[in-house]
């Protein structure tokens, strides 16, 4: 199985950590390497937030269908990568897979 190397998301663009600094993920189940992630630091939940606020301000101008629209999108992307999400939960949560199935489908 191939690893998974994830960055912070932030304002829409992956990006490292500001330190650069990185830790492994491994799988509670069998202890193998499924990737590693940025290790946030304040600077970077500074950004985070300051980036959120404006998101926040800019949604909330959007006309109320349009956000419904949005989400409505983002319901059919979890749904079509449904399989692809549960195995990331059971690799990185050492969920059953039909458990972790169930959690996709809770978050549609």
């Amino acid at each position: 199985m191939s690893t998974r190397d994830f960055d912070q998301y932030l304002g829409g663009t992956w990006t490292p950590a500001a330190s650069g600094a990185r830790r492994t993920v491994h799988s509670p189940y069998d202890w193998r390497e499924v990737g590693s992630v940025a290790v946030s630091e304040v600077t970077d939940a500074e950004r985070a937030i300051a980036l959120a606020e404006g998101s926040f301000a800019e949604t909330r101008r959007l006309p109320v269908h349009l956000r419904h629209d949005i989400l409505r999108q983002i319901e059919s992307a979890i749904g079509e990568r449904r399989e692809v999400l549960a195995q990331g939960i059971t690799d990185e949560a050492g969920k059953p897979i039909r458990e972790a199935r169930a959690e996709v489908d809770r978050a549609r």
